[in-house]
């Protein structure tokens, strides 16, 4: 019996990603290219045709590099995206008229409702916080300062889509405005009950439906891969999965046990957990993970922390260091460390504030390594914080990590002695790649993605640090 393997594009932000998975998992060719990212404070923009033109090299590289007995097993093939960044597009002649903006811009965060009862409406009805790093309030702020944008939209002739819209309408042959569920639940107008567009929040934000693209199912047909005028190969590959990085990364090691907590930690850090139904609470966040045509949603409760891969970048560049070679050496010395109240690229949950800034408490005569240390120990302790919410709400047995921050040994075990809970680090970075692998295959038993386990140990320095921690925040807080 033939052997089957599937493509999957990653468009991860710092880079664009191909990669074939056979049946077991295994990688057995990849290519990989980085992209540009422009930061201006609250703006984080990228070039939609670079991203475009990168996904495109990366899969003439990885199909290159097959033989030819390897394309033949080759079945089907998905994407994958940053989940909240948006485009504007003319939806007639299909070209962007705005940069991408990343979901790490927060432009329009201004242009959210601020009483009570619109921003509650919201919660409930997309299982989201209404937060600057969502889609809407992009829109409001391109249809308020963009000219371009402006302009189609008296043509009729604007749509707004997802980063994974736009690929995707630029790679198959089959060009169609479409959006999975899993990307348009990020925008902050999905209904989560019925995956549609709902009319009350588009009212409440003054956007029209025909802004928007049509909401299919992840799992949809969605054409056939090409590259340039010709099809990647003679196979002509069939796209059968459009979802988030963060929707496929659950789904790296397999099924998701209602126990267990899935961590993500690049960026930003993502915290989801298996839950039956939509159900939001205590500032954490309800999010579809899979749409599928046959059994509808798959729901995860999820945490987010904002300030994770982009705070160690960020401050290394302050302090002057090279971060990725001196942080696990200096997150050793802990008897030493200073305190950072992480606030770069704004709180997430439970707290959702934009509007305060980072500081260190306690680093007077610390060498900057340590300073550098301390801010990626508070990414363990944003962890904390929202696991003692989903906490409240079900029963955690263990932790699987992965993405690059959880290379670290010691960032692994400070948050296996926090938790008090055994934690996972998952054989293979590419969480996200792996997990759309996963779905494309079928969900196959014996996905194993076995990896180095932590266990937790008695750490009475680490404790108290978190409470004097926590106390700081809360203080700032107010």
């Amino acid at each position: 019996m033939q052997k089957k393997s599937v493509l999957c594009l990653d468009q991860g932000g710092s880079s664009s990603r191909a990669i074939v998975f056979d049946d077991l998992g295994q990688v057995v060719a990849q290519h990989q290219q980085k992209v540009s990212e422009y930061r201006h404070g609250a703006q984080v923009e990228q070039d939609p045709a670079e991203l475009l033109s990168s996904l495109k090299t990366c899969v003439a590289g990885v199909i290159e590099s097959l033989s030819d007995e390897q394309r033949a097993c080759l079945n089907c093939c998905g994407l994958i995206t940053q989940r909240s960044s948006l485009v504007a597009v003319n939806r007639v002649s299909g070209e962007a008229i705005s940069p991408v903006l990343s979901w790490q811009d927060t432009r329009g965060e201004s242009l959210l409702p601020e009483d009570s009862a619109n921003r509650e409406l919201i919660y409930q009805a997309t299982g989201l916080k209404p937060n600057g790093h969502f889609g809407a309030s992009k829109m409001v702020w391109l249809l308020r300062h963009s000219q371009a944008v402006q302009q189609a939209a008296e043509q009729n002739q604007l749509m707004f889509v997802s980063l994974a819209c736009y690929l995707s309408y630029h790679l198959l042959n089959k060009q169609e405005w479409r959006a999975d569920r899993g990307n348009g639940s990020r925008t902050l107008l999905m209904n989560l009950d019925t995956g549609q567009w709902d009319e009350s929040l588009l009212e409440l934000f003054g956007l029209r439906k025909s802004y928007l693209p049509e909401l299919v199912a992840s799992d949809s047909s969605f054409g056939e891969l090409c590259i340039g005028e010709v099809s990647v190969d003679a196979m002509s590959l069939p796209m059968r999965l459009l979802t988030g990085d963060q929707c496929a990364a659950v789904f790296s090691a397999g099924t998701l046990p209602p126990e267990q907590l899935n961590i993500n930690m690049g960026t930003g850090v993502f915290l989801l957990s298996s839950m039956p139904a939509a159900n939001v609470r205590d500032g954490l966040l309800s999010s579809v993970v899979h749409w599928s045509e046959a059994q509808g949603a798959q729901y995860c409760l999820e945490a987010t922390v904002n300030g994770a891969g982009v705070a160690i970048d960020y401050m290394a560049k302050q302090l002057g260091i090279e971060g990725d070679k001196q942080l696990e050496q200096s997150l050793a010395v802990s008897q030493r460390m200073p305190l950072f109240i992480n606030t770069i690229s704004g709180l997430g949950s439970p707290d959702w504030r934009s509007d305060m800034g980072a500081f260190f408490v306690g680093d007077e005569h610390c060498s900057n390594q340590l300073r550098l240390a301390a801010v990626a120990e508070s990414i363990i302790f944003l962890i904390m914080r929202n696991l003692e919410c989903m906490r409240r709400h079900k029963l955690l047995s263990r932790i699987v990590v992965s993405g690059g921050l959880s290379n670290s040994d010691q960032l692994c075990q400070r948050l296996s002695d926090l938790s008090g809970l055994a934690v996972v680090r998952s054989e293979s970075a590419e969480a996200s790649a792996r997990g759309a692998a996963y779905l494309l295959l079928g969900c196959p038993e014996g996905w194993a993605n076995n990896g180095q386990t932590f266990h937790s140990q008695e750490n009475k320095a680490l404790a108290q640090r978190f409470t004097v921690w926590t106390d700081c925040l809360e203080t700032s807080l107010g």
